[in-house]
């Protein structure tokens, strides 16, 4: 096919298709293209067979690689008005801007348009789609945000700082552990499938896809993290994360609009995105997998640089008292009460003992649930905190009930970086609470926080003046 012709009348830089990519997936998408064809039970009707053709990957990757080499994916950039041109067989299918943006920006490797507001798009480009020689050149032509108002004069600029990263690593002990228990876990569901003959509409079919689709899910997780080492980098100078894809190594920015930025939130542990609009967006949060070093190094840096880094104030030292939210305690034990007896009653009689021992499993998991949800409900007053004592009460006015800090430890203490509470030996050993954040009131649990940090700060001011006086 002939490459599409410039218009003579404008300079224009075309951006070819990368042909050496598309190429790569037509070649290793053709033997299990082939596979399929072969090995593909021909009882199942043409239909299902034009639709299985379509939606598995290798078929898949074989159309794609097929489009790209007969050059549907081009881009043509045109110097002199700026404009994007997608070129679909030597015609101009798409221009950008589009409608209601006036320019194009390239900020942190991506492209956007915008209009003379501060609102602006991202243009959805795939780069492994285009020539690295051709997409480099128009990176480095491509506009760039234009500002609003003329700067005004400034005095000579310092020299620049180094540029420091951070980096927040996995935590690769953990990530061994949930490879091998998705590797079993996949391995299994793969001999249900094949083991059963029952068709779609029957349970049996259902729960081994499920089993096997979560396996598929985790593997590759576990793989790719046990390959990155790095989760992700944070730039303390720019605000800003940086993330590398493993499959193309490409770097990106988040967050990636300029109109957004990052904020922590010290009540959930959660590293936010922010609209201009105020919408909140969750990025990021401290779980397991993470090491924590690096995340308390980022968590800090990040309330350094914020506006306002100090929680709200506590007023009056009262007694705070956490309950329940029922919004979300409800749904969970309904449901997991309600499907754990539906799995009980309706367990097939006839479905091998791996069946019997998978439907056992997820009807205890259930059960087990709800009945812990139930309890939770129980006492809708989950706990108290008496910033006079330092003293949290779990289930307060039961027989049931448990103080903290418990016998051997001196305080209790709420950390900022996983939004967690611990009570604290002398020597500084830690031991976490059982508390289920998720499942209580947001408002409580803030309050809850501010109280917590509060006292501690208070009690750290009083060990540091002489005598003990307080201030």
């Amino acid at each position: 096919m002939a490459a599409p012709s410039p218009d003579p009348d404008r300079r224009v830089l075309k951006l070819r298709p990368n042909r050496r990519n598309f190429a790569i997936l037509v070649a290793a998408g053709t033997p299990i293209t082939a596979a399929l064809s072969y090995f593909m039970p021909l009882d199942i009707g043409y239909w299902n067979h034009l639709v299985n053709l379509l939606v598995l990957p290798g078929p898949a990757a074989v159309g794609l690689g097929l489009i790209g080499l007969v050059g549907l994916l081009s881009y043509r950039y045109r110097l002199d008005d700026q404009v994007l041109e997608e070129v679909n067989w030597g015609r101009t299918k798409r221009t950008f801007p589009r409608r209601n943006y006036d320019r194009l920006e390239f900020v942190n490797g991506r492209l956007h348009q915008a209009d003379g507001h501060g609102r602006s798009r991202k243009i959805s480009l795939w780069r492994w789609t285009i020539h690295p020689d051709d997409w480099a050149v128009f990176a480095a032509i491509a506009p760039r945000p234009q500002p609003i108002a003329p700067p005004a004069p400034l005095p000579p600029a310092p020299p620049p700082p180094v540029r420091e990263l951070l980096n927040v690593r996995y935590n690769l002990r953990r990530v061994w552990l949930l490879l091998a228990a998705s590797t079993v876990l996949e391995v299994s569901g793969m001999l249900l499938f094949i083991g059963t003959d029952d068709e779609w509409s029957n349970l049996d079919w259902w729960l081994a896809g499920v089993v096997v689709l979560a396996g598929a899910h985790l593997v590759p997780s576990s793989i790719q993290a046990l390959w990155a080492k790095v989760c992700f980098r944070y730039d303390p100078r720019r605000r800003a994360v940086t993330t590398r894809v493993w499959a193309t190594s490409e770097t990106r920015w988040f967050p990636g609009n300029p109109t957004e930025r990052l904020d922590y939130s010290i009540y959930t542990g959660t590293i936010y995105k922010i609209a201009a609009s105020g919408r909140r967006r969750r990025f990021v949060r401290m779980s397991r997998w993470l090491n924590p070093g690096d995340w308390s190094a980022v968590v800090d840096r990040l309330l350094a640089s914020a506006p306002d880094p100090e929680p709200r104030a506590t007023g009056a030292a009262s007694k705070v008292q956490v309950r329940v939210s029922l919004w979300r305690t409800v749904p969970v034990a309904v449901g997991g009460l309600g499907l754990g007896a539906v799995f009980i009653m309706f367990d097939p009689s006839e479905s091998g003992f791996a069946y019997e021992v998978l439907y056992g499993v997820i009807a205890i998991f259930l059960l087990v649930t709800g009945v812990d949800v139930v309890n939770h409900l129980s006492f809708w007053r989950f706990l108290t905190f008496d910033p006079e004592k330092g003293r949290v009460v779990i289930r307060p006015g039961t027989n049931r009930h448990k103080v903290f800090p418990s016998s051997g430890y001196e305080r209790v203490e709420y950390s900022i970086y996983d939004a967690q509470v611990y009570e604290v030996r002398p020597n500084g050993e830690r031991k976490r609470l059982q508390i289920p954040r998720w499942y209580m009131n947001r408002t409580d649990w803030g309050a809850l926080a501010d109280a917590l940090i509060a006292h501690q700060r208070l009690s750290s001011t009083t060990e540091d003046t002489p005598n003990g006086s307080s201030l």
